[in-house]
């Protein structure tokens, strides 16, 4: 997440974020009256599924597991197959799954 109080500054990062393909959150932000002006999300954001990931992790915190239920989906299932499983923090692995 980046946050500036400058509208041209937060859209040239935004910018920039979109170009190095980077999932983000972009606020247009006035920090001492805690006013968000705007929110720009990078189109990487979208298309590697952060929306649904951060949804996942706020339930499973919510419920009081560390662990959520594997994806049972066809694509995630051969996935899963093809990608040694790897060793950390329980929450980085709700967040990132096997891209770490």
């Amino acid at each position: 997440m980046a946050q500036d109080i400058s509208s041209t500054a937060a859209c040239m990062c935004h910018i920039q974020l979109s170009l190095y393909g980077i999932p983000a959150v972009v606020l247009n932000k006035n920090m001492f009256q805690a006013e968000i002006v705007w929110a720009r999300y990078t189109p990487v954001y979208y298309w590697m599924g952060w929306p649904h990931r951060l949804a996942r992790q706020r339930t499973a915190t919510n419920a009081g597991t560390s662990e959520v239920e594997p994806e049972t989906t066809p694509t995630a299932v051969a996935k899963a197959k093809r990608t040694p499983a790897h060793s950390g923090n329980p929450a980085q692995r709700l967040l990132f799954g096997d891209v770490l």
